[in-house]
């Protein structure tokens, strides 16, 4: 049992590290129970399903992952890790050069990312690239076309993730390589309420004018 707690410190795979740490838990519970060391018994009793509910999370986010488009998730694995927030029709998400902490997962509603005139609908991951650059800033800014629900996760955290599963980080790497292939073709123009473009114009006046 102590093996396996020592070989968890070598292991880079998480997926491994929680494998080795329930066999480690499974053993010390056996040893426990043979040992009369209740104290051991009841530690390893707790960390075992805490292990197992880990696993199951890593194993449901690189099964969302994999099942995936390169430009939507299901939100099935990611939202767990994520808290959801909301935002009225006209609201501003994050703005060009804002600092670049948080991924947003939209769930429900439409958002247009002003410079670049491309529309984010349900199901698309927004806010990788200022979160994935040196410099750690927004390079557009996202407008709620309606009113929207989306789920929230730390940069820190999500960079985390990436590291932790390679899966996750193909499918950021062909999103983020996909997002600039859209950016390269032309589109149809998209079609704001006026009282949506005069919102925006007052923000970006007094962004000006400051």
């Amino acid at each position: 049992a102590a093996s396996l707690v020592l070989s968890s410190f070598y292991f880079r795979n998480m997926a491994s590290l929680r494998l080795a740490a329930i066999a480690s838990n499974v053993m010390f519970i056996i040893y426990a129970i043979l040992a009369n060391a209740w104290p051991i018994l009841v530690l390893h009793c707790l960390l075992f399903p805490l292990n197992l509910w880990r696993l199951v999370e890593l194993h449901n986010l690189r099964r969302t992952v994999m099942g995936s488009s390169l430009v939507q998730v299901p939100a099935v694995g990611l939202l767990p890790l994520m808290q959801k927030s909301i935002s009225k029709q006209g609201g501003v998400i994050f703005e060009k050069g804002d600092t670049a902490d948080h991924v947003y997962y939209l769930l429900r509603g439409k958002i247009l990312l002003q410079d670049s005139k491309k529309l984010v609908t349900d199901g698309q991951l927004l806010g990788l690239t200022g979160v994935f650059s040196n410099e750690r800033r927004r390079t557009d800014s996202a407008m709620c076309l309606t009113d929207v629900e989306f789920g929230v996760i730390p940069a820190l955290k999500f960079r985390e993730l990436v590291c932790q599963d390679p899966m996750l980080g193909n499918f950021v790497i062909g999103a983020m390589v996909q997002r600039q292939l859209t950016l390269c073709q032309k589109s149809e123009p998209i079609q704001i309420d006026d009282s949506l473009a005069r919102v925006w114009e007052r923000r970006e006046a007094g962004s000006h004018a400051a």
